[in-house]
């Protein structure tokens, strides 16, 4: 009995999550989904510099507008707040300090949940290689 209320509880605080990244403003799903992505692509922690490229290779992609820097670091820190992403600022000596991001294993699974939006669907077409590829000539 206390299994099957646990496991009915672990499935309903799911859906919230997943219903809450639907939810979510257009440009929010699109930082979001460059951090999902430059993840998948190295694998590990994510810069708010590798992020902000994605985004602007996606916003240019379906015909958005860009905003700028500042603004992606926003929406980076609101993600974070809401737990979808997991944040911490690094310092680097005389070199500054600078974000990174982490990307939960729950999130992932978020990407098909993203592209629930229509406005989205372009972007699943991409190829990673590719957008790699534009990322670095930008």
């Amino acid at each position: 009995m206390e299994d099957d209320v646990r496991n009915a509880r672990t499935i309903q605080e799911k859906d919230c999550f997943f219903e809450g990244v639907r939810t979510l403003p257009l440009q929010s799903k699109l930082v979001l989904l460059a951090a999902i992505f430059v993840s998948k692509m190295d694998g590990k922690e994510t810069t708010t510099k590798e992020v902000y490229a994605t985004y602007c290779t996606f916003c240019r992609h379906i015909g958005m507008d860009i905003l700028i820097y500042r603004r992606v670091a926003d929406l980076l820190s609101e993600l974070d707040m809401l737990r979808i992403l997991s944040s911490h600022v690094v310092s680097s000596g005389q070199h500054g300090r600078y974000k990174v991001t982490n990307i939960p294993r729950i999130t992932l699974l978020l990407e098909s949940h993203i592209y629930d939006d229509p406005r989205l669907f372009p972007i699943s077409e991409l190829k990673v290689r590719k957008l790699h590829k534009d990322v670095l000539t930008i």
